[in-house]
């Protein structure tokens, strides 16, 4: 089986993302307004003394348990947190998203002995906020952000997500956002992040769009998720969970998302085999210009208009950020006048994500 890239578009079919209650494919606000975590949900934390003496966390509860018919006390975390605002340095906090966790011990119990590692997918509501900050309460393998609701009009079932990888490299190094450190961190191809419980991660939401829906051969090597040539432009930070400013909410602005073994990623993976994706140089087609007015139209502030234009009609995509007069000029997506400067201004903006002089190149 091939593999993604660690950081950009990846394909899933809509209709297998849903679990009982919920479904990506509902209609296309559904889809955009939700990332996808991907987290290890039958592993433990600690287990017998360690358990019984575990630092708390400030969010989620830490529980403990036996498997039927087995020795070993284990203690999982009870749930994991994503928390929004607008400040990158964990204050101004307006909402919380609560993902609950498993607590079955008799799965616990069959990883133990020798059980595969249960993979599943977990939708977090999105909303206006900038940044994201996501709990490491349980190890977390991938985090997937919505692009593009139909990927090709040949097969509509076909969805796009722009993935950021925990597994596929060896590790990163991720900035501190409190000490301004570089610190060493090693990935799993198993469990990805691992068990992190006391820290979290700070998303850019905005920026990480504007970054990884280009190819990766076209993004400048001055940018990135973690390391940058200006030091604070990072994309993705390392936080202390405790220096994450979570009173603000009020309980009317905390979401719950109840723990489904569903949406599980082997089904997923399985539901996906046979699914071709093939370029194809740009036609017009009122397809192009559906994908992109609904994502304007939705008010989705934390895409770039660009961006679904990238993903889904790249050579457009390119004629606007190089050419910009003669993209209004020409107009081939039949955009209206809002919509035209809305797509121009959003493609100067991810331009600065380019190599230096790559246009030049092209000449």
């Amino acid at each position: 089986m091939a593999l993604p890239y660690p950081e950009g578009e990846v394909y899933f079919k809509r209709s297998s993302l849903k679990y009982p209650g919920f479904a990506i494919d509902t209609d296309d606000k559904t889809f955009y307004s939700h990332a996808l975590v991907e987290t290890v949900w039958n592993s433990w934390f600690n287990h017998n003394d360690e358990a019984k003496n575990t630092k708390p966390h400030v969010r989620a509860k830490h529980v403990q348990g036996l498997g039927m018919w087995y020795a070993t006390l284990f203690g999982v975390w009870s749930s994991q947190s994503a928390l929004f605002g607008d400040s990158n340095d964990g204050t101004n906090i307006t909402r919380e998203v609560v993902l609950g966790k498993n607590t079955n011990f008799n799965e616990v119990r069959d990883k133990d002995q020798g059980g595969p590692y249960k993979v599943h997918l977990q939708p977090i509501p999105l909303g206006p906020e900038r940044y994201m900050y996501l709990d490491l309460t349980v190890p977390v393998r991938a985090v997937y952000f919505p692009i593009a609701a139909k990927s090709s009009a040949l097969n509509e079932d076909l969805c796009t997500y722009l993935m950021v990888d925990f597994r596929l490299r060896k590790g990163v190094k991720m900035r501190s956002r409190q000490s301004g450190k570089v610190y060493d961190v090693p990935y799993s191809y198993s469990k990805g992040l691992g068990w992190r419980a006391y820290e979290s991660l700070c998303f850019d939401i905005p920026g990480i769009y504007a970054y990884l829906v280009l190819p990766h051969k076209m993004r400048s090597l001055d940018q990135g998720l973690y390391q940058t040539a200006v030091v604070g432009e990072e994309l993705i930070n390392l936080f202390g969970a405790e220096n994450i400013n979570d009173k603000a909410p009020a309980v009317a602005n905390r979401t719950y998302v109840d723990f489904h073994r569903e949406i599980d990623l082997a089904a997923v993976i399985s539901d996906n085999f046979g699914v071709d994706i093939c370029w194809t140089p740009y036609e017009y087609n009122v397809w192009v210009f559906d994908v992109l007015q609904n994502v304007v139209y939705l008010g989705l502030s934390f895409i770039p208009t660009a961006g679904p234009l990238c993903a889904v009609a790249f050579t457009i995509f390119i004629s606007a950020v190089n050419d910009p007069e003669a993209f209004k000029a020409e107009n081939i997506l039949k955009l209206s006048p809002e919509l035209l400067v809305a797509v121009v201004t959003s493609a100067a903006g991810m331009k600065k994500n380019m190599p230096k002089g790559f246009f030049k190149a092209l000449k």
